[in-house]
């Protein structure tokens, strides 16, 4: 059974004085799945003060001078890693935690972190992995059971079952490097979404429209990157991004309801590049809302990366109630003391109304006394009921008197019978 072993919060660098205000964003792993993706987010440049680990593995990962916490005997955060995970949350307005789902330490720990970073006054946006195929059932319901515990608890939730990366795995892949293809594209994903949030702007995409786009079922939220350079470098990322395992060739795009469009690049990301990517990719979301996020960050100088949130739930637009609880989105050179207040609760104040059940209440009980005389009523009636005498049908006793100034008139007879007679008086028909 794998044991907690540490808490390891990586660094402590300060933010560069005097720079604009930003989201202030952390990103949690937890278990062997969420160390190895921020390992690869810790060389692709995410602040090592914005990265913390729980795990129970410590091969690969790059430890640091901080208190190494004693394990406990089974998955359960204890008190002290509770307060842990807390005071590295405190100062996060939004929480990105990585998690892979069907063991235990990923699974069982992954619901009770959130909780603990929502208190801390986080959003918490999720990223979890489910297992491969061939890796049994019994860890498939477990992978289920921890995902619907995640999606409880989390602000927005995102998946990666890694049977979609199986494609991308070579037929000479040895068994020590499966995980590394999944834990790539699970890395590229967070630090899509971290340079949304955490990167000056130009277009900005709200955090209430984000995460109403995230919240909705685990299966109908997909996401994809795409990275090129070169002057053809526009077109190059969309192909690419397209071709991602999750994407499906595009056709995923198609049957989304909402889409988020991140184009990060460095200082030399042009207009016109964000104009043809967005171009490229509304054509294929006919029956989406479309948002566009621009991300600029240093680290990227001379590339351009796409990166792509697609859900299909019908859950947009997002109600105005949620909308008023945050700032307006504004690009980061308009934004200024008091500009955006981000508040972790995004739900409304007030809930709308249920709809009323459909299932019909039991009748009430009854006295014995109560019930043998509502019986008795019963009989009664059913015996007046049959005491009746039933009615008879009768003949009308109709008769001409009189044909008017037809009376002097020959009959009219055809096979006998006297046309000039109604045919019911001819046939005998009763009328009722």
């Amino acid at each position: 059974m794998n044991t907690i072993d540490s808490v390891q919060t990586i660094g402590e660098a300060a933010p560069p004085a005097g720079s604009p205000r930003k989201l202030a964003v952390k990103v949690f792993g937890v278990g062997g799945a969420g160390a190895s993706v921020l390992d690869v987010l810790r060389r692709r440049g995410v602040a090592a003060e914005s990265c913390a680990v729980l795990s129970a593995e410590t091969g690969g990962w790059a430890r640091s001078d901080g208190e190494r916490m004693p394990a406990p005997a089974a998955a359960v955060l204890a008190e002290e890693q509770r307060t842990k995970v807390r005071e590295f949350c405190a100062d996060a307005e939004a929480v990105c935690l990585v998690a892979g789902l069907g063991g235990r330490t990923g699974t069982g720990l992954a619901p009770a972190i959130v909780q603990e970073a929502k208190g801390a006054g986080a959003v918490v946006l999720a990223w979890v992995t489910l297992p491969l195929d061939c890796e049994g059932s019994l860890r498939q319901a477990r992978a289920r059971a921890g995902l619907e515990q995640v999606a409880a608890v989390a602000d927005g939730l995102l998946c990666l079952p890694n049977q979609k990366a199986f494609s991308l795995i070579g037929e000479q892949t040895r068994l020590a490097d499966t995980f590394e293809v999944p834990t790539q594209l699970l890395a590229d994903g967070v630090l899509g979404l971290w340079r949304v949030l955490a990167r000056p702007a130009r277009f900005r995409v709200h955090l209430a429209d984000l995460c109403a786009l995230l919240r909705a079922q685990a299966d109908a939220n997909v996401f994809a990157t795409g990275a090129a350079a070169g002057a053809n470098r526009s077109a190059e990322a969309i192909e690419r991004l397209l071709g991602h395992p999750l994407l499906g060739g595009g056709d995923i795009l198609r049957q989304s309801r909402a889409v988020l469009v991140s184009v990060a690049g460095g200082a030399d990301l042009t207009m016109a590049e964000v104009h043809r990517v967005m171009e490229a990719l509304q054509s294929r979301c006919e029956k989406a809302h479309v948002m566009l996020n621009t991300a600029l960050d240093e680290t990227l100088a001379g590339l351009l990366e796409v990166t792509v949130l697609a859900s299909a739930s019908p859950a947009f637009p997002v109600p105005a109630a949620m909308r008023t609880r945050n700032a307006p989105a504004v690009p980061d050179g308009a934004e200024g003391a008091g500009a955006a207040d981000w508040s972790p609760h995004l739900l409304p104040a007030t809930l709308p109304p249920r709809a009323a059940a459909r299932l019909v209440p039991p009748a009430p009980e009854m006295a014995p006394e109560e019930m043998r005389q509502l019986l008795a009523r019963q009989e009664a009636s059913g015996r007046r009921r049959r005491d009746l005498p039933r009615p008879r049908q009768s003949q009308l006793q109709l008769e001409i008197v009189s044909k008017g100034r037809f009376d002097k008139s020959e009959p009219t007879i055809h096979k006998g019978e006297d046309l000039d007679l109604p045919t019911y008086v001819r046939r005998g028909v009763v009328l009722n």
